[in-house]
């Protein structure tokens, strides 16, 4: 019999440092869903209070991607910029 209360014990000791990682990783989980407001003319983003924010800081704030600047080869074209078209960090 004390060795089922021991078993019992390790299994709820197990049980409750897994829920504790799990709520840790859900905790970490940043993630999108539904519609996304875009200006069309600046490309700033309207958050759920109806603040507008530029986009690289919208992504950084909600998710756990790092934005990087970097130009399309349209872009490139257009402006004539020169070098490398993204940076990666």
């Amino acid at each position: 019999m004390a060795r089922d209360i021991t078993d019992r014990k390790q299994a709820e000791a197990e049980r409750l440092a897994l829920m504790q990682k799990l709520e840790h990783a859900l905790a970490r989980t940043k993630r999108m869903t539904g519609r996304l407001p875009v200006c069309t003319s600046c490309k700033r983003v309207r958050d759920d209070r109806g603040f507008w924010h530029e986009v690289m800081d919208f992504i950084a704030d909600h998710s756990d991607a790092k934005p990087v600047p970097a130009l399309c080869e349209s872009c490139a074209e257009r402006t004539g910029a020169s070098g490398p078209l993204s940076t990666n960090a």
